[in-house]
């Protein structure tokens, strides 16, 4: 759970009010023991002005993606590393309980390749 706000953003008063929680799951994998791990986001409301304050959401390497960062980095390295084509990552994955469907494996590793482009954009071979 992340701390919750003490004072009100917008007018710095104290007067907060619960309104409400927000729960982000991340599939993460650990060699071979997988868990999903929940935040909880705490929703409150001023009293004085009414505004809703709510601390900052998890970082995901994907935006609103659902995995962290091992289990991307596992899929890609398998994927480039060990050539091992998604269709069999995703079979082997169902066998393990965590059923992954196939297309939702290449966005997730087609967005890591965009970004991992983007990130190393900077760098260019000199000729």
């Amino acid at each position: 759970m992340i701390a919750p706000p003490t004072a009100c953003a917008c007018c710095g008063g104290h007067r907060l009010r619960k309104l409400g929680e927000d729960v982000t799951r991340t599939l993460e994998s650990q060699p071979r023991q997988w868990k999903v791990i929940e935040t909880v986001r705490e929703k409150f409301t001023c009293r004085d002005c009414e505004k809703v304050t709510q601390a900052p959401a998890p970082f995901h390497a994907i935006a609103r993606g659902w995995a962290g960062p091992s289990l991307l980095a596992m899929i890609v390295f398998e994927k480039f590393g060990q050539h091992q084509p998604l269709n069999r990552q995703a079979e082997r994955y169902a066998l393990e309980g965590v059923p992954i469907a196939l297309s939702t494996m290449t966005d997730a590793v087609d967005r890591s390749a965009r970004r991992s482009r983007r990130s190393f954009a900077w760098w260019r071979p000199m000729c």
